[in-house]
């Protein structure tokens, strides 16, 4: 991704909208969204050490919620609604 056109907030925007869904519904592919913005945010050079911490620290539990029911997809969906960009 390229990170000069997202700021971090707009990252942990979409990571509560990502939680919130997830809470709902349960979903492995959201599960797998949360864990690539998750990603996104660890590795975005303008977010905070404490940011990149928790994002650091949470993702392992969203990879496996994201491979939670057989046959899930690890990789994020495809779909545009959950795009950063």
């Amino acid at each position: 991704m390229a990170h000069e056109n997202t700021q971090p907030e707009i990252i942990v925007a979409a990571l509560f909208y990502l939680i919130t869904a997830y809470q709902r519904f349960r979903c492995p592919a959201v599960a797998a969204c949360i864990a690539h913005h998750l990603r996104e945010l660890r590795g975005h050079p303008a977010t905070g050490r404490l940011l990149r911490n928790v994002a650091a620290a949470s993702l392992a539990e969203w990879e496996t919620a994201a491979r939670s029911v057989p046959g899930a997809v690890a990789d994020p969906p495809r779909a545009r609604r959950f795009a950063l960009h």
